[in-house]
């Protein structure tokens, strides 16, 4: 790796200042300044930390992968919302947490709602969303923050010990994820990818489907649009199946997908699947979640 010939060698990072009048550039409040300013430093000084450690201290042979350096800042962001709500990570947090008052609505506002906005992308169409691309898309930063979360949550180790393992490597992308995680981490992003629906379902006691940060299915339904309007639902896309009627769904390598079906009581069903009639790949696999 090089670095940039302009470089001045230092951790230097330039930011937006209030300007309320216009003078110098286009108007912007302080109070603005002041909302919008710490998550992006915190964004991207990970970006700052992760190259300089690469370039200076471990002499890496390249940049780590786009997708995994944007879910890494999207924690930082994560990180600084625990630090001015005063929370911590594996709490479980809810949607009456959020809303105790006005100043944690803010907090939550200002630090964590775009990464819940973004996300909310990846729930929208999870088939046609690699967790892992190699590209700059907010349904795959919401993504892949939200599977970083889940990985660090059950690796049983300090948030801290893992995120400086990830940024101290001259690894990347997902061989970066296997040291840290373990060789068996695919199997880790597929039971992350069951617990993006079954978890806080009544009756999920498996904690391998379970995501302890965050609860979701209480959050996304109390979160409303830009006029107000409360979204009141759990967005995650899910296609109905119903008796002897196929389904054909396409998903990316990376993506997964969700359907549900209703066996009545007393009752069998057996599910079928290929792959444009020819058996479907071991590559991909699913999993049937009762979810009453």
């Amino acid at each position: 790796l090089q670095g940039c010939a302009a470089s001045n060698v230092a951790e230097m990072y330039y930011s937006m200042v209030p300007d309320p009048n216009a003078q110098f550039s286009d108007a912007r409040k302080k109070t603005d300044v002041q909302n919008l300013t710490p998550s992006t430093l915190v964004h991207e000084f990970q970006h700052l930390i992760n190259a300089g450690r690469r370039l200076y201290v471990n002499n890496a042979d390249a940049f780590e992968d786009v997708w995994l350096n944007e879910g890494l800042s999207h924690i930082a962001e994560e990180l600084l919302y625990y630090r001015v709500a005063h929370l911590a990570p594996r709490q479980n947090i809810s949607a009456s947490v959020i809303q105790a008052d006005q100043t944690s609505v803010n907090n939550f506002n200002n630090y964590q709602g775009d990464n819940f906005g973004r996300y909310e992308l990846f729930l929208g169409k999870p088939s046609q969303t690699s967790v892992y691309a190699g590209n700059d898309s907010l349904e795959t930063r919401g993504a892949t923050w939200n599977l970083l979360r889940y990985l660090a949550d059950h690796r049983g180790s300090s948030d801290a010990d893992t995120w400086t393992l990830l940024d101290n490597s001259k690894l990347t992308g997902q061989a970066n994820i296997a040291s840290v995680f373990g060789s068996n981490y695919m199997t880790q992003i597929r039971d992350w990818a069951t617990s993006v629906f079954s978890d806080d379902i009544t009756g999920n006691t498996d904690t391998r489907f379970l995501e302890p940060s965050w609860n979701m299915r209480s959050i996304f339904p109390r979160l409303v649009s830009g006029s107000g309007v409360p979204l009141n639902r759990f967005p995650l896309a899910i296609v109905p199946l119903s008796d002897a009627a196929p389904a054909n769904l396409s998903v990316f390598a990376g993506g997964a997908a969700y359907l549900r079906f209703t066996v009545p009581a007393g009752s069998q069903a057996s599910i079928d699947w290929s792959a444009g009639g020819l058996p479907v790949s071991p590559l991909m696999q699913f999993t049937v979640v009762r979810s009453r």
